[in-house]
């Protein structure tokens, strides 16, 4: 590679880093209000970065959450195809309540529903399952409603693995924990 192409090459990725960074920081100026509007956005990225955010920002936005009618989803707060986004965000932060002893209905502590974008495929699904130690539980269709169920691997921790992928998976519209009853 030529000198020229090396500092051409450098140059581009500084500029790359520099433009991330005063991203990162726009962000974190973003008020609440316009987050949490972002949170159901059709744009993936977008869903993304105020879901990050939120969650950087920890509890203490839980009142505004709250204040735009956010709702614990645990242990039996929410259905299985309508729980929105902004509810699992809310949800995880608050922390999932236990199911009380003995209950006859509640969540299941090891599972939860996915709900994808259209075009999302099996690879796709298989991709996340992999990058987080999940197992798909009967079969994934794009357009039912969760889409499948994911089991989480030994060890982990169910809202940890629900945060990790509403921060990261664009294709991810939002999680339904997996309900019992009986």
């Amino acid at each position: 590679m030529t000198l020229a192409k090396w500092f051409g090459m450098s140059a581009l990725i500084l500029a790359a880093t520099a433009w991330q960074v005063i991203g990162q920081e726009d962000v974190k100026k973003m008020p609440i209000k316009n987050l949490i509007g972002d949170l159901s956005s059709t744009d993936g990225a977008k869903r993304i970065v105020a879901t990050k955010e939120i969650f950087r920002r920890g509890k203490e936005v839980l009142p505004d959450l709250k204040k735009a009618g956010a709702k614990q989803v645990a242990p039996v707060g929410a259905s299985v195809d309508g729980t929105r986004r902004l509810d699992m965000v809310h949800s995880v932060l608050e922390g999932f309540p236990p199911n009380p002893p003995n209950a006859r209905a509640g969540y299941k502590t090891n599972a939860f529903g996915l709900h994808v974008e259209k075009g999302t495929t099996a690879e796709d699904i298989q991709k996340i399952c992999k990058k987080y130690q999940c197992t798909l539980v009967g079969k994934f269709n794009s357009e039912f409603r969760p889409s499948c169920y994911l089991q989480i691997g030994p060890g982990q921790s169910l809202e940890a693995v629900i945060q990790q992928i509403l921060s990261t998976e664009p294709k991810v519209t939002t999680i339904n924990l997996n309900y019992f009853e009986g």
